[in-house]
């Protein structure tokens, strides 16, 4: 029986860990070019 529980809190991780990487996966170019302005803005500054 434990390990039955083991199993699904497991499986239940991985779906969760996999349904975070997609969300991140989907937001990854929005999320890059806000990052490139950021980098960009900040070397900027430091000229």
């Amino acid at each position: 029986m434990p390990l039955i529980d083991i199993y699904y809190t497991n499986n239940n991780f991985e779906s969760k860990r996999k349904i975070i990487a997609d969300t991140v996966y989907s937001s990854l170019p929005s999320n890059f070019g806000i990052l490139v302005i950021a980098i960009t803005l900040f070397l900027s500054k430091l000229q």
